[in-house]
């Protein structure tokens, strides 16, 4: 019986096709995740096709995502190209600064209301707040994913069309700096 199964084992291998593969398409080279980068004294200004603008730290780097922006430190911000590159899945870090433009049609709704449709899963208690002239609601509560303490702002863009949101670990150096230069063009 063991003599019958090495034979039908052998004829197995020998029906299954063989497949080759350049190993120099496969083979990835890891990503290396670098040490964090303190935002520098010096600012330079970012500039957003939506018509707003804000300050970011002159050793930073802003990264364009889906309907916003992420500002990174230099060493995050390449480890994130690395794993986009070589198609790599991680866990990113949360991001200094993120900043969000989703277009809405308010109608009659409260910010408070077009906040809590976009984003449903947020349980937090709101607060009045204002940024750049515009009225505006602010939260504080854990990132789902880390758990870190995550401040989030929105407010409506002065012609009604986006509602912004900007967020970033609360009490963190570079979202205060975003928060206290965000302007409109």
């Amino acid at each position: 019986m063991k003599h019958f199964l090495k034979v039908i084992a052998t004829i197995a291998l020998i029906a299954v096709p063989t497949v080759v593969v350049k190993t120099d398409l496969v083979q990835a080279q890891p990503c290396p995740n670098g040490k964090f980068v303190p935002p520098s004294q010096q600012t330079r200004d970012y500039r957003n096709q939506r018509g707003f603008s804000f300050k970011t730290p002159a050793n930073y780097r802003v990264m364009a995502v889906k309907d916003g922006v992420e500002v990174l430190d230099p060493s995050a911000f390449e480890w994130i190209q690395c794993i986009i590159r070589n198609r790599q899945g991680a866990e990113t870090p949360l991001a200094p600064v993120a900043v969000y433009a989703t277009p809405v049609n308010p109608g009659r709704r409260s910010l408070e209301a077009l906040v809590k449709a976009q984003y449903p899963w947020v349980n937090a208690s709101f607060s009045p707040t204002k940024v750049s002239n515009q009225s505006a609601i602010t939260y504080t509560a854990p990132n789902i994913l880390s758990g870190e303490m995550v401040t989030s702002v929105y407010f409506l863009t002065p012609n009604r069309k986006y509602l912004i949101g900007v967020s970033g670990p609360a009490q963190g150096k570079v979202l205060s700096l975003a928060l206290s230069t965000f302007g409109f063009n």
